[in-house]
């Protein structure tokens, strides 16, 4: 079996939502600015009345602005700081479930493993604990967790300050290593970082759409790494059951085809989402029979479709 660009399943879920809402939040904005465009008037002329569409939502046939341009931005900053929110939660979940494979994982070699108590942790501190646990650095992800810091701050601040300014976000800003952080840092095309919102204590922080996509690609680096360490310790029989799980014994089990066999399901899990190669029917079965699984999958596939 080939894993070298194998997913898990938390990466192939978040890295879905990261392509998602890197094109949702787009079109959104887009959309926004669309009708800021139009409603633009000319010096000394009257202000256009725009009526925006309500697509079925009960606040009746269509809603009208007189000035819509204010309205505008305030939708493009909550717009921005709802999005911010959502990416960082995408993120505590891939960090939680990659926790909850690797449990599985250490269960299924020792039975007498007990999985160590969830503790509340922000997602820089919850990323480093599983990089413990994984038995790997955290030193290439330096610069990305001191972002990654910064928007954890930031979604707490949203969530539960109205997006006001805070002591601890303002001290993050001003801290010399993520200063360091954002003048050394160089996109792909060589280009620095945009510029982040300006601050002041208990002031609303304004938010635009490239700062929450930003968040979503160092979110995504860090989980590209972690997927790649996760791998790498539950090797081909870890894949190999977590492909099994995720398709036969998951409450929130991945769609099926009742006109499948048990390995075609799995198989088609680790082709199709885990991007695993070069392997067969005789190699998955293999695998789950060196783990005491294969009869469980067997019994599990014949409940859900006999």
């Amino acid at each position: 079996m080939n894993f070298q660009n194998a997913n898990s399943e938390p990466y192939y879920r978040f890295f879905r939502f990261h392509e998602e809402f890197t094109r949702n939040m787009k079109v959104a904005f887009g959309a926004i600015e669309q009708v800021r465009a139009s409603s633009h008037v000319e010096s000394g002329e009257s202000k256009k009345l725009i009526t925006l569409p309500t697509g079925g939502e009960p606040w009746g046939g269509a809603t009208q602005w007189n000035d819509i341009c204010k309205v505008m931005t305030d939708a493009k900053h909550f717009l921005s700081q709802m999005s911010l929110v959502g990416v960082m939660s995408a993120f505590e979940d891939f960090l939680i479930n990659t926790e909850a494979e690797l449990d599985r994982y250490s269960k299924l070699i020792d039975p007498s493993f007990q999985s160590p108590p969830q503790k509340e942790m922000s997602e820089v501190s919850r990323t480093e604990w599983i990089c413990r646990r994984l038995e790997c650095s955290t030193t290439p992800l330096n610069s990305v967790l001191q972002i990654i810091d910064y928007f954890s701050i930031a979604r707490n601040v949203i969530a539960h300050r109205s997006s006001r300014a805070t002591k601890q976000l303002i001290a993050k800003v001003q801290n010399r290593d993520f200063q360091e952080c954002l003048d050394e840092w160089k996109t792909p095309r060589g280009k620095k970082l945009p510029a982040l919102p300006a601050l002041e204590l208990n002031r609303e922080i304004r938010f635009l759409p490239r700062h929450a996509i930003l968040a979503s690609i160092m979110c995504c680096s860090a989980a590209e790494m972690i997927n790649k360490q996760l791998i790498s310790v539950i090797g081909q029989n870890g894949v190999v059951y977590m492909a099994a799980y995720h398709a036969l014994f998951n409450e929130d089990a991945l769609p099926k085809g009742a006109n499948k066999t048990a390995v075609a399901l799995i198989n088609d899990v680790l082709f199709d989402r885990y991007r695993v190669t070069e392997f067969d029917s005789e190699a998955t079965i293999k695998c789950l029979k060196e783990i005491g699984k294969w009869k469980h999958c067997l019994l599990q596939f014949e409940r859900l479709y006999t």
